[in-house]
């Protein structure tokens, strides 16, 4: 066993951090399974966002991020790739939860996409690939988010999707 992988991993401990078991959590610090020639000897920034958030200043983040989604054609059946970003204005954690949801022309819901790991880092812009289950028309995506604070976004991001 690598003992700077194992030290690291014990100071997340003593600093108060939880042992993580997620699918995404594999790369991580606090991951809670190490084994033989496994390497990791410095914090991700989700290990760091996790320290900061115990340690920081309980007043500190009082503002709402708010989301922004860029517009989108794909053929139906196709691969999409959807844009999209959480913008968090300082002070923040710097993570947020997100969703993206599919409305009609009526604005039905049509349609929801939930990432494999919900967590985003705010003020970044990420590209989602799915196959596109829609028929063809116009739609609206929309990006719902959370910050890890618990502050629910105080606009909601859309834009139109095409589909051929």
């Amino acid at each position: 066993m690598d003992v700077q992988t194992i030290a690291l991993h014990e100071l997340g401990h003593w600093l108060d951090l939880r042992d993580l078991y997620g699918d995404a959590d594999d790369v991580k610090a606090m991951y809670g399974f190490c084994s033989e020639g496994v390497v990791r000897r410095s914090p991700t920034a989700g290990d760091v966002a996790g320290i900061t958030w115990i340690y920081a200043n309980a007043r500190a983040d009082t503002r709402r991020p708010w989301t922004q989604v860029r517009r989108a054609t794909v053929k139906s059946g196709r691969k999409l790739t959807m844009h999209f970003r959480v913008n968090d204005a300082a002070p923040s954690i710097g993570l947020a939860t997100v969703t993206i949801r599919f409305r009609d022309a009526r604005g039905r819901l049509v349609g929801a996409q939930y990432l494999r790991d919900p967590r985003v880092y705010t003020n970044t812009w990420y590209w989602l690939k799915v196959r596109c289950p829609l028929r063809r028309g116009v739609y609206r995506m929309y990006a719902y988010a959370t910050d890890i604070d618990g502050h629910r976004q105080s606009r909601v991001g859309w834009n139109y999707l095409i589909v051929r």
